[in-house]
């Protein structure tokens, strides 16, 4: 198979023919004759040595003639290079038609000749321009013609068949002949017609990916720019706040040295604002900038990183006489500074959110399954109301003032960033065993 399709490259090589689209119809008549071409000659070749080794011993020497004329002409459009394809074509063309009229003529009904004329007009319709369907179909009704007129006036013997059975045999030719001259044109139209269309929704589809494209790369350059912008920004803003807070901590014991506790109940709040004008920066700028981080998967002990974050709130564990525990995790090849904002960020909310008089309790579990992982972190806080479970997750939402629970709104909204990064998939829902809820967290097997 591959020896015959490396043997048609040749041959297409050979009459210098460029592959184009397939869809274009000029180019798959093209591929078609060339095709014609390929097989044309090794199988002549076949046909010709035994029709020389009859002709010479029947000394049959007009066939003998025609067939190494016909056959040498094959010779010359298949392989020699610098001839036009169109007058490959035609050559092609009146070689087969050349040798049918002659078979015809000198062998009658009983020969290949009335085969050899069908055969011109499919080659006609095949490998040239509809407008030339008819043409073929009008010779070989001239021809039938011209022959039953000489066969029936005696001028032209049919091999020993009266001119009656020509006449029959022939015109069914001549029927089959304007048949496909009119069938097979309109089938050609309607694939051409269906391959223009083809090509202008290619056409459209392609021209819709390149604006994707050109949008897609607009979009990343702004948001490369907004990320760009949002950490100067918030490195500026970052040191006056941090000058602020510094200048109102030497201030506040010398207005309560002072005896002023009105002003040091003022500079307290004012303290107190630029803290969250700081950590509102700080997780600003780490949701901007979660979509241009480089991401680095590396093996990431849940366990290990459960330690890590309880570490950093034991201050609040222990002021709160609160508990955090898991049981056995998995270990996963993910980015760990997305899995680290993951759980510090739900692990604090749910010590930050806790009723009063109740100490929290956070739990995280998690079962595998062939499709990946399911991790919940289960609290019993306050809880989250149904028709606020999905608004929760956007930035800037806050459910609570910051006067009973402190915040920037940013914390779910970095948490559901983080797992979109990782292909997965977060929501919330009651905790079945009693108050507060659990953050459920599906992961894919491979990060």
């Amino acid at each position: 198979m591959k020896l015959l399709q490396r043997y048609q490259r040749f041959v297409a090589r050979r009459i210098g023919l460029h592959q184009g689209l397939v869809m274009e119809p000029d180019t798959w008549r093209n591929s078609l004759f060339t095709l014609a071409l390929a097989y044309t000659f090794p199988i002549s070749t076949l046909a010709y040595l035994p029709a020389v080794w009859l002709c010479i011993k029947t000394e049959t020497w007009s066939i003998l003639v025609i067939d190494s004329l016909a056959y040498a002409l094959f010779f010359v459009i298949t392989y020699i290079r610098g001839i036009p394809l169109g007058v490959r074509k035609w050559t092609f063309l009146g070689i087969v038609y050349g040798v049918a009229v002659f078979l015809l003529l000198k062998l009658g009904i009983l020969g290949p000749g009335l085969l050899y004329l069908l055969a011109t007009s499919m080659f006609v319709i095949i490998f040239l321009p509809t407008s030339y369907a008819l043409w073929p179909s009008i010779l070989n009704l001239g021809l039938y013609l011209g022959l039953s007129a000489a066969s029936l006036l005696g001028y032209w013997s049919v091999g020993g068949i009266g001119p009656e059975v020509w006449m029959v045999v022939a015109s069914n030719m001549v029927f089959l002949s304007f048949t496909a001259s009119a069938l097979f044109p309109g089938v050609f139209r309607g694939f051409q017609l269906a391959m223009g269309r083809e090509k202008i929704a290619r056409a459209r589809l392609d021209s819709q990916n390149q604006q994707l494209k050109e949008a897609m790369l607009t979009l990343e350059s702004r948001n490369h720019d907004l990320a760009v912008l949002a950490s100067a920004a918030s490195h500026d803003l970052r040191e006056p706040a941090r000058l602020i807070i510094a200048l109102q901590g030497r201030l506040l014991p010398r207005l309560e040295t002072a005896g002023d506790p009105r002003m040091a109940e003022m500079v307290s709040l004012s303290q107190d604002a630029a803290r969250r004008m700081l950590a509102l920066m700080d997780d600003l700028l780490q949701f901007l900038q979660m979509d241009t981080e480089p991401q680095a998967p590396k093996k990431v002990d849940l366990n290990s990183l459960m330690v890590e974050i309880k570490h950093l709130f034991a201050n609040d564990l222990k002021s709160k006489s609160g508990s955090f525990e898991w049981t056995d995790l998995p270990t996963l090849t993910a980015h760990e500074p997305a899995l680290y904002r993951i759980f510090t960020n739900l692990v604090g909310n749910a010590l930050k959110y806790h009723a009063p008089g109740h100490a929290p309790r956070v739990m995280v579990h998690c079962s595998a399954s062939d499709n990946g992982y399911l991790i919940g972190v289960q609290d019993e806080g306050i809880g989250i109301p149904p028709e606020h479970r999905e608004k929760v997750f956007h930035a800037f939402t806050r459910l609570h003032g910051n006067t009973a629970y402190p915040g920037t709104g940013l914390g779910l909204a970095i948490v559901r960033k983080a797992v979109d990064l990782f292909g997965g998939n977060i929501w919330v829902t009651d905790n079945p065993g009693g108050q507060g809820s659990i953050f459920w967290i599906a992961l894919p097997q491979h990060l």
